[in-house]
């Protein structure tokens, strides 16, 4: 059922006008030091992003917007939802800060609660979070880490202080992590183990292997293998 994955939330379009912020909302007005405040049904759409929130109280002095009630976020890589957002913009890039979070990478599908969110253009980085491929609301399985960091221009992740969790029954612990979110990545493969009698003993031994897989090219790779046999010592393969 992992494979069968939805979304956390339905596609919105963006607007068409590079240069245009499109604002819906039932009332607005003008605070202190040219900040405004929209209430109501709020929806801000620029090229890239896609926000509706209760509330949205935009600053023009430092460029930042802040966003609470049903709020519900959208780029080109990721959704969001929670009841509170705050954007900063820093060098014509948004920055994305929010709190008890529900979030879904949109490439990968892999989804997920955290504490706390930061999010930049180029990764996300999840703290008190879990993670998983298996479905919105259907979490057979999912990893439990204190920190997560999503490089979202190489589908890399790695996490901090980790532990798998199948079946709400947690099965190991892992003080560092990484994986390849999606496609093919260097990394060691499922080691292995065996029990085998050599020729005039009696006495069982052992073989341990632990494979390494280098992912060279897209119709290249290698697997280099450190072997252990307890009778013969180690070997490479």
């Amino acid at each position: 059922t992992c494979t069968n994955n939805q979304f956390l939330l339905p596609f919105n379009e963006f607007s068409r006008d590079p240069d245009a912020l499109e604002v819906e909302a039932d009332q607005s007005e003008i605070t202190e030091k040219d900040n405004y405040l929209i209430s109501g049904n709020v929806i801000l759409r620029s090229n890239a992003h896609y926000l509706s929130a209760d509330k949205v109280l935009v600053s023009k002095e430092d460029q930042t917007s802040k966003a609470s009630g049903n709020v519900k976020y959208q780029d080109k890589s990721f959704f969001l939802t929670g009841s509170e957002l705050n954007i900063n913009k820093e060098n014509d890039d948004l920055i994305v800060d929010v709190s008890n979070a529900r979030y879904q990478e949109i490439e990968t599908k892999a989804n997920g609660f955290a504490k706390f969110i930061h999010k930049t253009p180029n990764n996300a980085f999840l703290e008190e979070s879990t993670y998983s491929f298996c479905p919105i609301n259907d979490n057979q399985w999912f990893i439990k880490a204190e920190k997560i960091n999503l490089n979202l221009n190489n589908n890399k992740a790695s996490a901090r202080n980790t532990t798998l969790v199948f079946l709400d029954y947690p099965i190991f612990y892992l003080p560092y992590f990484s994986w390849v979110t999606q496609g093919r990545g260097s990394g060691l493969l499922t080691p292995g183990f065996n029990v085998y009698k050599e020729s005039g003993n009696e006495k069982s031994d052992f073989h341990l292997r632990i494979p390494y897989y280098f992912d060279i090219a897209p119709d290249k790779d290698l697997v280099l293998a450190l072997s252990y046999l307890s009778t013969r010592g180690f070997t490479y393969e």
